[in-house]
């Protein structure tokens, strides 16, 4: 008897590999759907952007006009967390968890008008057809993922900043209030960081090719508004709330003939699930020999790395020390993947790097675009907050800031399990050595925490230039230490009103360069001058640790 065909039915998947990984789907068929003659069967939806628009508008600008917008139109606004849906809160007719979506949504399509609704991290399994919801918010990335997603997320997609995930999850949530071929809507994305992935060419190829067609259309409109003020952004969407004949007709031809996309199936995905195959059939040497031909052909570090980590996981089966070597191999490639039990060799930082140079190959390397830049920049201002929730953030933006500002810049703790949370090379043979305290609360700094700050400045004293100056820097809300701590000679403080400065100079700085020559290194080095970001003007965000608290 012939063995029976699985079927494997999707609506919405950014990366097709995890039919493969984790369902052992044929990748072939994968790559090769059964799918509708047409893919452009799904509403009419109006996207905007605003912050890609005109990068000067502020969250509260942009969340002042949709309230306007929901007097009239219900509103539904997908947040990734509740600290997220405190800033519509005030607002808000409904703030909806778990336990209220599904009153919330029947309110929605019952009643003539609710106004704004917020759903905390709700991406799918909800449908809001017609009044329910002509306009739609996106505010912020959808961030709630499991712990194995995150992990998975974190060793898959540092440098890119692109999680497929993300990518699925916001494809999902614009598709909540279009359910059929009638609907429309309007949809805004929110946020630096959501704008960044909108306009990141990387990410295009991610939507489906309805969604592809619908942005691109939307970006024909609003390329005429561009760095015009949110009221014009305004006029726009209401082009197609108010059904402007124009923009109907646009709408209808840019979902015409829209073939389905082909499916996208990694050759590391192949190669995980076949090693797997492997190795649960008795076979561990052929798991490995599996994965290693993977890394022969794959060009992206990172995946290499995480490749890497999965054939020492088959090599410890049988040879728990040649595990831990090749182990050790994927640390170098990926430094989220897991740390071998013998510790890694800390690679130093250049200790008389210039910052103006650095800081120009870094920025014209990165971008194509003043939006580009400003979004990068913004999205990384986001996270330079005291928030306990946000401290892992908090860390990678510290060294993104000392990136892109042309120092030198690492977080040894994260990459060697050693170390401060960041370390910025300044130039000149002088470091900045950073405990990040961004999670607490007390009222000065504890023993611990100016333990720990000692222990760094031993760890660097360990591996640079003993005639090297080593600052050591705490970030935390308090100046004073107790009682019972040891101060540290030379100690600095950024706190709140340091941060935000050093924040607001960041964006300002990002404002400048936008609209000037970044590739002159006489401009950069003028402008981060002006802005108080070249080495030696670092020290002004901090104070001096002084007092004792009783």
């Amino acid at each position: 008897m012939e063995a029976p065909h699985r079927v494997f039915l999707t609506a919405t998947l950014a990366d097709d590999s995890v039919l493969v990984t984790d369902f052992g789907a044929d990748a072939e068929s994968v790559v090769d759907p059964v799918t509708p003659l047409s893919a452009g069967d799904i509403g009419e939806r109006m996207i905007l952007v605003p912050q890609e628009i005109n990068a000067d508008l502020t969250g509260e600008q942009i969340r002042n006009e949709i309230l306007e917008l929901s007097k009239t139109h219900n509103t539904v606004v997908l947040v990734p967390s509740i600290r997220w849906a405190e800033r519509w809160r005030p607002h808000a007719e409904v703030v909806a968890t778990t336990d209220t979506i599904e009153e919330t949504i029947q309110r929605l399509k019952t009643e003539e008008h609710v106004g704004l609704v917020v759903l905390v991290n709700r991406y799918d399994g909800i449908d809001l057809p017609d009044n329910a919801c002509r306009v739609l918010v996106i505010d912020g990335l959808p961030e709630a993922f499991s712990p194995e997603e995150r992990l998975d997320a974190l060793v898959t997609n540092e440098d890119s900043s692109i999680d497929t995930r993300q990518v699925q999850r916001i494809e999902q949530g614009m598709g909540r209030a279009v359910r059929s071929n009638e609907d429309h809507c309007v949809v805004f994305l929110l946020g630096p960081r959501l704008a960044q992935l909108t306009v990141d060419p990387r990410t295009e190829p991610m939507f489906s090719p309805a969604t592809r067609s619908q942005l691109k259309l939307s970006r024909t409109v609003a390329s005429a508004i561009t760095n015009r003020p949110i009221s014009n952004i305004i006029d726009t969407a209401n082009q197609a709330l108010n059904r402007d004949e124009n923009w109907v007709q646009l709408a209808l031809t840019a979902l015409r003939n829209i073939a389905p996309a082909a499916g996208k199936v990694s050759d590391a995905a192949v190669a995980r699930r076949e090693a797997f195959v492997f190795a649960t059939n008795g076979d561990p040497a052929g798991a490995r020999t599996r994965i290693e031909s993977a890394i022969e052909i794959e060009s992206d570090e990172l995946v290499v790395g995480s490749l890497l980590e999965m054939q020492a996981i088959y090599a410890d089966l049988a040879d728990p020390e040649l595990g831990q070597q090749i182990l050790l191999l994927a640390r170098g490639k990926n430094t989220n993947v897991t740390k071998p039990q013998a510790g890694l060799a800390y690679k130093p930082l250049d200790t008389h790097s210039q910052q103006v140079a650095m800081c120009v190959q870094r920025i014209t390397s990165r971008y194509s675009s003043d939006v580009q830049l400003r979004l990068d920049f913004e999205s990384v201002v986001e996270e330079l907050i005291f928030d306990d929730l946000r401290v892992e953030q908090f860390e990678e933006a510290m060294r993104e800031a000392g990136f892109l500002i042309g120092l030198g810049s690492q977080r040894p703790e994260h990459d060697n399990n050693g170390g401060p949370d960041n370390l910025w090379a300044l130039g000149d043979n002088k470091f900045w050595v950073i405990e990040a305290k961004t999670g607490a609360r007390s009222e000065a700094i504890g023993k611990r925490d100016m333990g720990q700050l000692g222990q760094s400045m031993l760890w660097i004293g360990e591996r640079y230039d003993p005639a090297a100056t080593h600052v050591p820097v705490m970030i935390h809300r308090a100046q004073k230490i107790y009682g019972d701590a040891t101060s540290i000679p030379g100690m600095r403080i950024i706190r709140e009103k340091g941060l935000g400065e050093l924040a607001a100079a960041l964006r300002a700085f990002s404002v400048a360069l936008a609209s000037d020559e970044w590739r002159d290194p006489v401009v950069v080095e003028r402008l981060l001058r002006g802005h108080g970001l070249l080495a030696g003007q670092l020290e002004n965000f901090t104070v001096p640790q002084v007092g004792v608290k009783s």
